[in-house]
C-alpha cells in the first residue's frame, strides 16, 4: 500500500496542475497506525463480601495496546512500555500512578520506586479484555479482588 504526495505545479501557462506522486514509506504502515490500538480500560469493583453491589469509587484506569480481539499486544508493550499504565482511585486514599508492566505470574501494576515491593498483580479471567467482562486484582496485603470492565475506548 502507499500513499500520495500531492505537489502544486505552475506551467508557463499560468495555469495550476497537480502531480500526484505514488509515496511509499519507510516504515510499514502498520508500524505507523501502532497506537491506535491503545485503549483506555475502566474498571470498577465487583461484588464482594464486602460491596455486594460493587463500589464504582473503587477503581483503576488503565492504558493498554489491544488487538482486534481484545488482547493484550505484547509487541506494541515492547515498543512503547511507558505508555502502558495503571491509575487506582480509592476512597481516602491519594491516587496512586503508575506502569502495566509483564510479570512471571501476568501482569503487575508498579507505582514506583517507593512502592517498591508492592506491586498488585493483576489477572485476565478471561482471555480478552472485553466490556463488562471480569479481571482480577490481586492487592499487595494478598487480598485478590474482582473487577468489571466498565469501559473500554480508543
Amino acid at each position: 500500500m502507499a500513499f500520495a504526495c500531492f505537489e502544486a505545479v505552475v506551467p508557463v501557462s499560468g495555469a495550476i496542475a497537480l502531480r500526484i506522486t505514488p509515496y511509499f514509506p519507510a516504515v510499514p504502515i502498520v508500524r505507523t497506525m501502532a497506537h491506535m490500538t491503545w485503549k483506555t480500560i475502566r474498571l470498577e469493583l465487583a461484588e464482594t463480601r464486602h460491596f455486594p453491589k460493587g463500589s464504582a469509587v473503587r477503581a483503576y484506569l488503565l492504558r493498554l495496546p489491544l488487538d482486534a480481539q481484545g488482547r493484550i499486544e505484547m509487541g506494541e508493550m515492547e515498543l512503547r512500555p511507558g505508555q502502558a499504565t495503571v491509575r487506582r482511585y480509592w476512597p481516602n486514599e491519594p491516587d496512586r500512578l503508575g506502569h502495566v508492566v509483564r510479570a512471571r505470574s501476568g501482569w503487575q501494576f508498579r507505582y514506583g520506586p517507593r512502592d517498591a515491593g508492592a506491586a498488585a498483580q493483576f489477572h485476565l479471567d478471561e482471555p480478552a479484555i472485553a466490556l463488562l467482562g471480569r479481571v482480577s486484582v490481586t492487592e499487595p496485603a494478598g487480598e485478590r479482588l474482582p473487577f468489571r470492565i466498565l469501559r473500554c475506548e480508543g
